[in-house]
């Protein structure tokens, strides 16, 4: 059941709007209504109203009308039995997850059609809870959805965690962490099963705006595969393993893509001879090069699909081993980068950051001949999110003739280290061009 959240009360409201199952008008948050509108509104929307601005005209005016009503617990116990229980979406909001008052909520004894539960999810582990919680219910008819950085996992397989149904915005997003439709239905597999194909993109918050997001589930989509890939922004190597387990206990697991920061520690866990990877294919089966993962009882093979763009990136920049090249970065990508060269002959490197020490330090872990900045270098290799935020100061960076810049902006905007390039016209491969090489890469190990 899909229930979407619509920004111009009236306007849509006089189109008989049917998009979704159901649509959802903010008369809180809306105020081009009048007491007309509710002549306009049909039997499959919902009215919402909270707490000031649910007054007892405007609820006058929602029960003489024809839509469902959702009350906030706090409102209806103002307003009791007001709504017929048939009209009634009785919810709570918490602002934090709290087992003892999900329980409490699911255990009223209140008629309603449906019960609907939001919670800022701070943990996979939340979810897992409010799920077992809705099942010793015995309720069939909870929407439950979270807020947050685990928001659209949630919703995207809402049926998994004892959900009914998902809300989303709808043209424009009215309330705060409330995300929109098509940022659902494009990780949607309206139909699954236990062969459809899991793939995870692991890493920070940042992996909901993930290209690889868009372009694995396009081509699913566009193929008729019987796969999505998912994001998975977890906070730590546990919460990971914890979210993984329960998805290949339903579907078939594929594959993960890895950004920061789980390019080291998921090199370790999986048993890699490469210190970071970016990409980890999985099947319950043996296949090619493979090995028996033990804890997840799974065939693995990982590799890192970077260092093979970057190959072609140093090839179309026309870079050669006698260069003068500088990664700014200490994370793992810096470290991945600065050892690749090193083993194919690329000695005139360092590595500088905003964190000199750590900088320093993996300089030494390198074992790199000289660690004296120069004034120019003939490649700018940026493996950091240097220029991603249009507020970073990029001044005090050395000048360079050529450049490669990793990170890349969801929007298609470019940098603020690749405008500078641009306007200085120096040869550079920016955030998505990179982005592009690996990919193409990266899809056929994953995919093959």
């Amino acid at each position: 059941m899909k229930i979407l959240t619509l920004p111009e009360v009236r306007r849509y409201a006089a189109s008989s709007c049917r998009i979704g199952d159901f649509q959802e008008y903010r008369l809180d948050l809306s105020k081009d209504w009048d007491h007309d509108t509710f002549s306009l509104f049909t039997t499959s929307a919902i009215l919402t109203a909270r707490g000031d601005a649910l007054s007892q005209e405007m609820l006058n005016l929602m029960i003489h009308s024809k839509p469902l009503v959702d009350l906030d617990i706090k409102d209806y116990q103002c307003f009791p039995d007001a709504i017929p229980a048939s009209r009634l979406i009785l919810s709570i909001h918490l602002d934090t997850f709290d087992a003892n008052k999900i329980h409490e909520f699911l255990m009223l004894q209140i008629d309603a059609i449906f019960y609907k539960i939001i919670f800022l999810c701070n943990h996979f582990a939340e979810i897992l809870i409010t799920k077992d919680l809705i099942q010793k219910s015995g309720k069939t008819n909870v929407i439950f959805n979270v807020t947050g950085k685990w928001s659209k996992l949630q919703r995207s397989l809402y049926q998994d965690f004892g959900s009914i149904g998902y809300y989303a915005a709808w043209d424009k997003v009215l309330v705060p962490n409330q995300i929109h439709e098509k940022e659902i239905s494009s990780i949607r597999v309206n139909i699954r099963d236990s062969h459809t194909k899991i793939y995870g993109i692991v890493g920070d918050i940042k992996v909901n705006r993930s290209l690889s997001l868009t372009k694995y589930n396009e081509l699913f989509h566009s193929a008729a595969f019987n796969a999505c890939i998912l994001p998975l922004p977890a906070e730590d190597l546990e919460e990971l393993i914890l979210v993984l387990r329960f998805l290949f206990s339903r579907y078939t697991p594929a594959g993960l893509v890895v950004t920061s920061p789980f390019k080291k520690n998921l090199a370790n866990y999986f048993q890699s001879e490469l210190g970071v990877i970016n990409t980890v294919k999985l099947t319950p089966t043996a296949f090619g090069n493979g090995h028996y993962h033990s804890e997840l009882g799974l065939f693995v093979s990982c590799t890192n699909t970077d260092l093979d763009a970057l190959k072609q990136a140093l090839k179309i920049l026309y870079i050669n081993a006698q260069d003068h090249i500088c990664i700014y970065g200490s994370g793992d990508c810096a470290e991945i980068f600065g050892s690749f060269l090193l083993s194919n002959g690329f000695y005139n490197l360092n590595i500088i950051a905003r964190n000199a020490a750590k900088a320093s330090e993996l300089c030494s872990n390198l074992k790199l001949k000289s660690t004296l900045t120069r004034e120019n270098y003939d490649l700018l290799i940026n493996a950091s999110f240097l220029g991603w935020d249009d507020s970073d100061e990029i001044g005090a960076l050395p000048a360079f003739k050529k450049l490669i810049d990793l990170p890349y902006r969801a929007d298609g905007k470019p940098t603020t280290l690749s405008i500078r390039a641009i306007q200085d016209n120096i040869p550079l491969l920016n955030g998505t061009d990179f982005w592009h090489l690996q990919h193409e890469s990266q899809k056929k190990f994953l995919l093959s």
